[in-house]
């Protein structure tokens, strides 16, 4: 059983580009604020961040979270907004672009980093469709076998669901206009 751990810094600044190359050392700052951005973690939608097998220093305000059932979350969003499963907007991104929230959906499933241009969008999608969202949660059918992680009644689906919609308001608004969103896929034996 595992967990995402989702992680928004509020600056950040691209080190080197290129093919994986070891870990720079910078005077000053630690292991856990620098980050290796492999192209294959992002959809071609955030091609505006620049960041494409790089290293980046990750610093300013932080919040993190951990969201269990993330894929169940990403699936739901997408089926709500987008009418179609992540992995159909993951093979055609351009074929949804414009529409909300497929910076988000059209990322990797597990691991995703989410620059500050897609950030900033993504923040306005999920301020403006939250009522929406909300609503459409409440109005559903949720049955709790399906929503394995979330234990418990529809009530507690429902709550736990717009828990983690809100945990993304806020990481996108602590990393939009110049800040960094990414996500790790852990063992719950790793987390601390």
């Amino acid at each position: 059983m595992g967990t995402t751990l989702v992680t928004a810094r509020s600056s950040h600044r691209i080190l080197r580009y290129g093919q994986w190359t070891p870990r720079p050392r910078v005077e000053g700052v630690s292991w856990h604020d620098l980050l290796y951005v492999n192209s294959d973690l992002h959809s071609p939608c955030f091609s505006n961040d620049r960041l494409e097998d790089c290293w980046v220093h990750t610093h300013g305000n932080q919040i993190s979270f951990r969201q269990r059932g993330y894929r169940r979350f990403i699936q739901y969003l997408s089926w709500v907004f987008l009418g179609a499963a992540p992995h159909e907007v993951r093979k055609d991104p351009a074929g949804y672009y414009g529409q909300p929230f497929v910076e988000h959906i059209g990322s990797v499933v597990y691991a995703t980093v989410i620059g500050p241009t897609a950030a900033t969008k993504l923040l306005q999608d999920y301020m403006t469709h939250r009522e929406h969202f909300l609503s459409c949660v409440r109005n559903a059918t949720l049955n709790p076998m399906d929503w394995d992680s979330f234990a418990g009644s529809e009530d507690n689906i429902v709550k736990d669901l717009m828990d983690s919609y809100d945990n993304w308001i806020r990481a996108f608004a602590v990393a939009s206009e110049t800040g960094i969103v990414y996500t790790q896929y852990k063992s719950v034996k790793s987390l601390p």
